[in-house]
């Protein structure tokens, strides 16, 4: 139900913001992961945006490995798709492939910010 999803981050989301705001004042560096980022996201705490992606039909066969069934795990996709923002300078990592592939591409986003 969206209207009750639009509620319950109406209480959760200032709520992890002022945490993070809190939390960001004694680390030198903080990594917050975020399910699904929209333009109500505030980033304003962020250096960096990564922002990690896969396809469709990866998604949907990682779901059901994970034993969701067919349609709650079509219903969280499209959901997701729906309500996803990519800040246009994010740094963009395509994650179809293996966990080695993926380590591979997290390295070159490390080199990238040890670089910056």
């Amino acid at each position: 139900d969206a209207n009750l999803l639009k509620q319950i981050e109406a209480v959760i989301h200032p709520r992890v913001q002022k945490v993070l705001a809190l939390r960001s004042k004694d680390v030198s560096s903080l990594v917050y992961e975020i399910p699904i980022i929209n333009e109500q996201t505030n980033l304003g705490l962020a250096d960096y945006v990564v922002v990690i992606t896969a396809s469709e039909q990866t998604r949907l066969e990682r779901l059901l490995a994970k034993g969701m069934e067919i349609s709650d795990a079509k219903n969280r996709i499209q959901t997701q798709n729906r309500q996803t923002f990519i800040p246009k300078d994010a740094f963009k990592i395509e994650n179809n492939g293996s966990l080695s592939a993926l380590s591979a591409e997290v390295d070159k986003f490390m080199v990238e910010l040890a670089n910056d």
